[in-house]
């Protein structure tokens, strides 16, 4: 619950507005019902246009929701109509038509403010139509696994250290892992690296001694990751997702890159200070229209980035200025995290 409020509202807009909405944080999707009888696959970071638009039902879709094991959505529109989708494939996988009582010449029933209900300890779904529930029986997919589970959330992230001959690994609940390539065994383990917030990128320095990591709230931290202490925290570029991180040895500074659509310099010269500020003022300023995804370092001179809009620049590290634009950008709508959903 944002009790500050100062985080930003953004807004998915469809043109009837959204009966009913689902949100599955695991599946990171968001699942929309509407008036015009579609429903609506969105992903939470991109507000321009949904995934997919699923259509079929004949009446106002009064609920949805998203059920993770079998990674499928349903939807129940007012005519008693239940359908079940793949959420992966955008395909329907069955239709089933509710003989309630109730629904008699025609007649729409009252259906009540929440028509689904998942009871997922007995993979159960309710449905109820005025005064009569409907008790349908889920499947459950079974996997047989036969690895080891080494995180409690999804892993975000994996890089591997040549010098110590460890691999490093990062998960969406802010867990980072050190593991011994050639046994197998955990060698330490630090929670809450980003409070609660994902991680969303992680490299190491130049001199494979530090741990470099990146979160969606846009902080930045380097650790040593042999102990799991905090060495620096760098400033925050306002709340943008962090996507890329290179550090440099000549001159002596980190670069970032991120939602924040610039190139952001850190100094990494002072090894006892521990909160490093931001340095925004590169010289080919904010080139890029759109959220920055990704970047790539070509010693001893060049860096590359590339953002959401298809936009590639490769950059000159002596002047900081463009050196080549291999492909510009089509100015579609940059992607943000939602904070709620909202009809329009």
């Amino acid at each position: 619950m944002d009790i500050s409020r100062k985080k930003k509202t953004y807004v998915f807009k469809v043109s009837k507005g959204v009966e009913c909405f689902d949100y599955n944080k695991q599946m990171n999707i968001i699942v929309t019902g509407s008036s015009d009888h579609r429903v609506r696959l969105w992903n939470p970071y991109v507000t321009s246009k949904p995934i997919t638009v699923l259509g079929g039902h004949h009446t106002t879709i009064i609920d949805v929701k998203l059920f993770e094991p079998m990674n499928q959505a349903f939807s129940y529109s007012k005519d008693a109509m239940l359908k079940v989708w793949d959420v992966k494939d955008h395909s329907c996988l069955q239709t089933v038509v509710l003989k309630f009582p109730c629904l008699v010449n025609g007649r729409v029933p009252e259906y009540g403010a929440f028509p689904l209900c998942l009871v997922l300890g007995k993979n159960t779904l309710l449905v109820t139509c005025q005064d009569y529930i409907g008790q349908l029986k889920l499947g459950v997919k079974k996997v047989k696994s036969t690895l080891p589970t080494t995180h409690n959330a999804p892993l975000c992230t994996a890089i591997y250290n040549p010098y110590y001959h460890q691999v490093v690994t990062g998960s969406d609940d802010s867990t980072v892992a050190v593991w011994d390539i050639e046994t197998g065994n955990k060698s330490i383990m630090f929670t809450n690296a980003h409070g609660d917030e994902e991680i969303t990128c992680m490299t190491f320095d130049t001199s494979l001694r530090r741990l470099i990591t990146g979160a969606r709230d846009g902080t930045i931290k380097i650790w040593n990751f042999q102990n799991g202490h905090n060495l620096h925290k760098l400033e925050a570029i306002g709340e943008a997702e962090v996507t890329g991180i290179v550090p440099l040895d000549s001159p002596k500074v980190i670069l970032s890159v991120g939602w924040s659509r610039k190139i952001v310099m850190y100094a990494d010269s002072e090894a006892d200070n521990m909160y490093v500020t931001a340095n925004t003022s590169w010289k080919g300023g904010q080139a890029h229209k759109d959220d920055i995804l990704c970047v790539a370092y070509c010693p001893p001179n060049l860096l590359a980035t590339a953002s959401f809009d298809g936009d590639l620049i490769i950059w000159s590290m002596e002047t900081q200025k463009i050196f080549q634009r291999l492909r510009k950008g089509h100015g579609r709508s940059s992607r943000r995290a939602p904070s709620w959903l909202a009809e329009s």
